[in-house]
């Protein structure tokens, strides 16, 4: 009965943290809103690598080149991100805004992968 516990805990905190992320995309909370945790952060970062394998997967025109060329380009952006927070001063916030932009990058992602599989069917 405690790991049932345990398992409804953590499905909850998902949840909210999923909700958290839409909340940001739809611009009514900001990355401060994401807990500072490096270990979120990693799971951020295998999210929107994982959502990026499944759009090279099912887009038609993308293959192993274009998924590590956009890789490379989204770390690339999230180093521009990161020089700007700590030029910015907000270096504190750094582990927090990062996970944001995986996050939100991954759901996005996610929703275009969705959106595109049903338009696909509706032509």
């Amino acid at each position: 009965m405690r790991g049932l516990r345990n398992s409804n805990g953590m499905r909850h905190e998902l949840r909210a943290l999923f909700e958290i992320l839409f909340d940001i995309i739809r611009l009514r909370k900001g990355p401060d809103a994401i807990p500072y945790s490096p270990l979120l952060f990693l799971v951020m970062a295998i999210f929107w690598l994982a959502t990026g394998l499944v759009m090279t997967l099912a887009a038609d025109d993308l293959d192993l080149r274009g998924f590590v060329l956009g890789t490379m380009t989204g770390i690339a952006g999230l180093g521009c991100y990161a020089a700007l927070l700590v030029i910015a001063g907000k270096a504190p916030r750094l582990v927090q805004t990062m996970s944001a932009v995986l996050g939100c990058g991954a759901l996005l992602g996610l929703i275009f992968v969705a959106g595109n599989a049903l338009l696909s069917r509706l032509a």
